[in-house]
């Protein structure tokens, strides 16, 4: 019968192989053999400084360091921090927020501070003779520093203890020192790939995004550029401007402050709040009301249905279907067909080009400038000049206080007025 080995074990498993035996090493079948969580790999190690390391006294502990784009939180320095002891006399020791007396070291304490950064991290250049109190001008590393007080010195030799940078617990490899124990070095705090993952993300995003996003309820700050496809079941909320290259289906309520630069098809079930100048290319399909509150510039066909108020300049090119109120307080700029159900009230000076087809009450109060035809059922009060080329059928009254400009059928419209 073999003997089990420890050391032939954890060799197969370096090697990605099982362990069945200890003999024929090179039998053992290849598989998955160690079993990392997502929470537990390092995303952003790209952001981690190699050099110019900022800290390492304790004036200094505590900070924060910035990672290469010197904005991202990436680490975190930490100037003899006393360690925690086992409460079994193992000759080990825990690093823990809160410090204690000592510890039960078959339990992971959920104080305990893990993720520690080691010279892997640094230029190979002086990784082997750098660490976390090095003095300048020596350069500065990640490797750890243990030590007996907490005033500079009384440094105890690596050679002495066995650290694991990844759960933060120090073994010594005969007797550990009197009195306490105290450590100096710095922890990852960037992010891992749990918090880069786009299904069910939550916490904080920073930095840029290419691709599919699928997401529930988002609220974003800040700048949002996206390529790709967009779909959003639940409410949005965006401050910041938004710049969007692709599809985007958007079902819940959505709320953007700033401005918005969308090229592709748009489909929005639910109300859409929009504070900002708004700049669209391609089909826009809207469900739900719609409150658009500065310049609205948009290329495409437009599908409303539901209450539209839009506040500021529009200017539009293409078919435009308007199921719903409509109020509009600016100037309207549109070249295309247009379709409106419901109630329209327009405020400020409008230029159409097409076929416009109301049906409901249209309220003006501006210049109106129209050329093409107009469809028109409902009532009609207009303040302000009209100028109308093109021929014109009106169901139902018509009031108008300025000067009525025409090349066709406008008489009859007089007439019904």
């Amino acid at each position: 019968m073999a003997t089990f080995s420890k050391e032939i074990k954890s060799n197969r498993l370096l090697q990605s192989k099982r362990y069945t035996r200890a003999t024929a090493d090179s039998q053992e079948a290849f598989t998955q053999v160690i079993d990392l969580g997502v929470g537990e790999i390092y995303s952003q190690t790209n952001l981690i400084p190699t050099a110019s390391i900022p800290y390492s006294s304790s004036a200094q502990n505590g900070l924060i360091v910035k990672g290469t784009d010197g904005t991202t939180d990436i680490a975190i320095y930490y100037y003899r921090l006393r360690l925690t002891p086992d409460d079994q006399g193992n000759q080990t020791y825990f690093a823990l927020s809160s410090p204690a007396t000592n510890t039960d070291p078959q339990t992971v304490q959920t104080n305990q501070l893990t993720n520690w950064l080691s010279n892997k991290y640094v230029s190979p250049s002086f990784a082997a003779t750098s660490n976390a109190e090095t003095q300048l001008p020596a350069p500065v590393g990640y490797t750890v520093v243990l030590s007996t007080s907490t005033g500079t010195g009384n440094t105890i030799s690596p050679n002495d203890y066995q650290f694991d940078y990844k759960s933060g617990v120090v073994q010594f490899v005969g007797t550990a020192p009197g009195g306490n124990i105290y450590l100096t070095g710095y922890r990852y705090i960037g992010r891992t790939l749990q918090d880069d993952s786009t299904l069910g993300i939550s916490g904080s995003f920073s930095g840029s995004f290419q691709g599919t996003i699928t997401s529930t309820d988002i609220e974003l700050t800040g700048s949002f550029n996206h390529t790709g496809s967009y779909s959003h079941i639940g409410d949005t909320t965006h401050t910041g401007n938004t710049d969007r290259t692709g599809t985007l289906i958007q079902d819940g309520n959505l709320t953007l402050t700033g401005s918005l630069n969308h090229t592709g098809s748009y489909s929005q079930i639910g109300n859409a709040t929009l504070t900002g100048n708004t700049n669209r290319t391609g089909i826009l399909i809207q469900d739900g009301n719609l409150t658009v509150t500065g310049s609205l510039l948009h290329t495409g066909s437009l599908n409303q249905i539901g209450g539209t108020t839009l506040t500021g300049n529009t200017g539009r090119v293409g078919t435009l279907t308007q199921d719903g109120n409509l109020i509009l307080t600016g100037s309207l700029l549109h070249t295309g067909s247009y379709n409106q159900i419901g109630d329209t009230t327009l405020t400020g000076n409008t230029d159409r080009t097409g076929t416009l087809t109301q049906n409901g009450n249209l309220t003006l109060t501006g210049s109106f400038n129209h050329s093409g035809s107009q469809s028109h059922l409902g009532d009609t009060i207009h303040t302000g000049s009209i100028y109308l080329t093109g021929s014109i059928d009106v169901v139902g009254p018509v009031i108008s206080n300025g000067i009525n400009v025409v090349d066709n059928a406008i008489a009859m419209a007089i007439a019904l007025g």
